[in-house]
């Protein structure tokens, strides 16, 4: 649970700062999980 805690700050911090950077990634998509998914699997 404390880890899904974590996550969700990161989350957070993430959407953030990101958040124009998401709707570009997926400008069909209203999921920023799924941007942030697309993030980690390309670095």
């Amino acid at each position: 649970m404390m880890r899904r805690m974590s996550a969700s700050g990161a989350y957070r911090a993430y959407d953030e700062h990101h958040r124009g950077t998401m709707s570009v990634l997926l400008p069909g998509c209203g999921c920023p999980c799924s941007a942030i998914v697309l993030r980690w699997k390309a670095s």
